[in-house]
Parts: structure tokens; C-alpha cells; sequence
């Protein structure tokens, strides 16, 4: 065998082996949710490795039947560990259909598949103290201009603000502000859940009219303005809604 030829079996060999060394890594790690729990937030957890820098982790859902999805901006945890907490379903019925997709900086992007889980009023969730503060702080995604606050299957509970299909901020109206005209299907609906967010707490001083020495009827004041949501950990690539 002649030297030249050697030399370029080597070189080849060496070639092959030093683009399957460099090739990058681009997946995402997730275990399916097998149930979300009904007027209750689920986690959605992955863990995210792209060839660059990421500068998108987002949780698409939408209720199944419905066609547009919106989305959730995730949240960096340890390591390459990202998590989203998603709006409570307003019933223990029907399935969520969610997909993660990561993009990074040079244009790479991937996707799970979509992933169907059951509504059930007996699936349990245990959420941190970090989780808790999110579920009460949702910026919610748009994806269509004909979408709003509330996801059809999803309660209005927690989310704070939103995220237009074209990329702008913008508060919403509170939840309480909104019962009564939310069409069905929209709020959450559950006489018990609904009560336990109206009634006082036990101990708590009434403050009706006749409590505080006002028969004829007390006259409110101002109400102080909703506090200005503050922004998602991770604020990525807007506009660009839905990615495929």
C-alpha cells in the first residue's frame, strides 16, 4: 500500500471522526404528563440542550378541539432544566395538547411532539413555593389575533398579562374584575373553588356597612390601581409566535 494512499484513508477517517465529535447537541429531555389536575396548575418541566446559547423555551397548549394554541415563556432552573406552570383547567374533563419548543441564537430549533394528557380531578401536582409564586403570575402567549385572556378549558385565575401575536406586552383585565362576563367554559366554574376565593378568612374582621357602624351603606373610596406585572424570567424572540 503506497504512502499516499495512507495518508488519504487517514485523512478521511480523521475527518469523519472530527465532525462526529463536533456534531452539536440539539434535544429536548421531557416525560409526557400522563393527567393535569383539574382547576389546579400543572408543571411542564424539560431539560434543553442546543448547539448556542438558547434564546427561546416555550410551552405551547391549547385544550383539545380547539385549533390555535398559546404559549408560556419557561423558566431557567438548575443546569439546563427548564419548567412553565400551566393555567388550572376550568373542569375535570377533556385533554391538554402541549408541545416544548427551544430555539437558540444561531437559528437552531426543536420541538417535542405533542402530548396529550387527561383532566382529572385526581391527579395530583405538588408545586414549590417558586411554582405557587408563578401560577399566580402567568404571561400568557398569544398565537392568533382572535384569542384572548382566557383560554377556552382554562380559568383566569393567575394570569396577570399577555403577550400579543405581534410581540407586545400588555396587561390584562383581573380576573375578579371579569366573573360574571367571561363566557362559560373560560373561568373556573366550581361553586367550592369560587367560594373559598370569596369568603373571609376565619378570624377576619367583617367590613359590611352594619359592621363598621354604617347602616345606610358605606361609600367606597378608589380602588387602588393592579399592581404592573413584571416580565418573565426569560423574555425571547417576539414576534414569532408559533414556530413550527
Amino acid at each position: 500500500m503506497s504512502n499516499s494512499y495512507r495518508l488519504v484513508v487517514a485523512g478521511v477517517f480523521l475527518g469523519v471522526a472530527t465532525s462526529l465529535w463536533a456534531a452539536p447537541t440539539t434535544k429536548i429531555g421531557h416525560d409526557p404528563l400522563t393527567c393535569v389536575p383539574a382547576r389546579a396548575s400543572a408543571r411542564v418541566v424539560a431539560s434543553i440542550k442546543l448547539p448556542d446559547s438558547l434564546t427561546s423555551a416555550r410551552v405551547y397548549f391549547r385544550q383539545e378541539g380547539q385549533a390555535s394554541e398559546y404559549f408560556l415563556e419557561m423558566r431557567r432552573g438548575d443546569l439546563d432544566r427548564y419548567w412553565a406552570v400551566l393555567p388550572a383547567a376550568d373542569s375535570a374533563e377533556g385533554f391538554v395538547v402541549y408541545r416544548i419548543v427551544a430555539r437558540d441564537g444561531s437559528g437552531n430549533s426543536v420541538s417535542t411532539p405533542s402530548a396529550r394528557a387527561a383532566i382529572s380531578s385526581t391527579c395530583a401536582v405538588s408545586l414549590s413555593a417558586e411554582e405557587l409564586r408563578a401560577a399566580r403570575n402567568i404571561v400568557l402567549g398569544l398565537t392568533a389575533v382572535d384569542q384572548n385572556q382566557n383560554p377556552a378549558g382554562f380559568g383566569c385565575e393567575g394570569i396577570v398579562a399577555m403577550i400579543s401575536p405581534s410581540g407586545e406586552f400588555r396587561s390584562v383585565t383581573p380576573c375578579a374584575a371579569v366573573a360574571g362576563a367571561v363566557p362559560a367554559g373560560k373561568r373556573t366554574s366550581d361553586p367550592a373553588a369560587i367560594t373559598s376565593q370569596t369568603a373571609p378568612s376565619s378570624g377576619m374582621q367583617s367590613t359590611t356597612a352594619a359592621t363598621c357602624g354604617n347602616p345606610d351603606g358605606l361609600t367606597p373610596g378608589p380602588r387602588p390601581p393592579t399592581p404592573t406585572p413584571t416580565r418573565p424570567p426569560l423574555s425571547f424572540s417576539r414576534p414569532n409566535p408559533s414556530p413550527n
